[in-house]
């Protein structure tokens, strides 16, 4: 064979190569980003996680606490608490902007809509301001508030796709096929039977 010929065939050859290798960096950085990512995205849970039962806590510490007259400290330290509480939540849920409504009198963070899911910390802070609105007390509306926000932080967390990405995660990792789906329970398939049942253990 002459050498053009071979010149021809390494050509053709280190081409293949060549477009081989690229595809697989390519593939390696496509990965390696996904990787970043999806682990980006779960420091994020995790951190809205540990925020969000932070403001649970001084919810229901609000709540019970105010069954009695709030001392004076009480009061001004759950306000506090809520207030951080709302700021630290704009570092994850930050305000909405329109176009058209760039309210500079108001500081960059501020500007916007409020996101819904702070809103319920917010009321929180009015109703121990005296506010209590349509409840008929303090701690029937801060048990409003508290449930409120619970439903709404869930609603981005999704509880119930992370179970089944765990029920999936475990089966993987024993390398079988789990004879109880539900994982001990951590997915419902049935009708809970509630606290009473638990209470009275002869009831139907």
């Amino acid at each position: 064979m002459s050498t053009e010929a071979w010149g021809v065939i390494s050509g053709v050859v280190f081409g293949i190569v060549g477009w081989w290798a690229g595809r697989h960096e390519r593939r390696v950085a496509r990965e390696n980003f996904e990787l970043s990512a999806a682990q980006a995205a779960s420091q994020w849970l995790s951190d809205i996680r540990v925020w969000a039962a932070e403001a649970v806590d001084v919810l229901s510490e609000a709540q019970y606490r105010s069954s009695d007259t709030l001392s004076e400290e009480v009061l001004r330290t759950c306000k506090h608490r809520l207030s951080a509480l709302v700021d630290r939540g704009r570092f994850f849920l930050p305000n909405r902007r329109y176009p058209g409504f760039p309210q500079l009198d108001k500081h960059e963070a501020y500007r916007g809509s409020r996101h819904a899911a702070l809103d319920p910390l917010v009321a929180a802070i009015n109703v121990l301001d005296g506010t209590i609105g349509s409840h008929k007390d303090t701690s029937s509306a801060l048990e409003a508030m508290r449930r409120e926000f619970v439903s709404r932080i869930q609603s981005i967390l999704s509880p119930e796709a992370v179970n089944q990405q765990v029920v999936e995660l475990v089966a993987k990792s024993r390398n079988q096929k789990l004879t109880d789906e539900t994982l001990g329970g951590l997915i419902t398939k049935h009708h809970a039977p509630g606290a009473d049942r638990l209470l009275n253990p002869t009831a139907k």
